[in-house]
């Protein structure tokens, strides 16, 4: 199952562009050349993980509740 759209959208838009990693908040977009103006420099994360045997999986999320904006980290 991958991040609903709505979910990424949110997470996108309450970052104010800075990455969410304590003592970084670096902008997470960057100028580009002229044919790609801007390039995107973040990445989403799950903060529990996406598969209940991914790294910090143990979890009683739902597969569900792990792709929503809550269990999402933007770095």
């Amino acid at each position: 199952m991958s991040i609903p759209i709505a979910q990424q959208r949110m997470l996108l838009q309450r970052s104010g562009n800075v990455c969410a990693f304590p003592d970084c908040r670096l902008l997470l977009t960057a100028a580009g050349p002229p044919d790609y103006p801007v390039v995107l420099l973040g990445e989403m994360a799950h903060i529990v993980a996406e598969s209940p045997n991914g790294p910090r999986g143990d979890s009683p999320l739902t597969t569900e509740q792990r792709n929503l904006y809550q269990n999402l980290i933007l770095l």
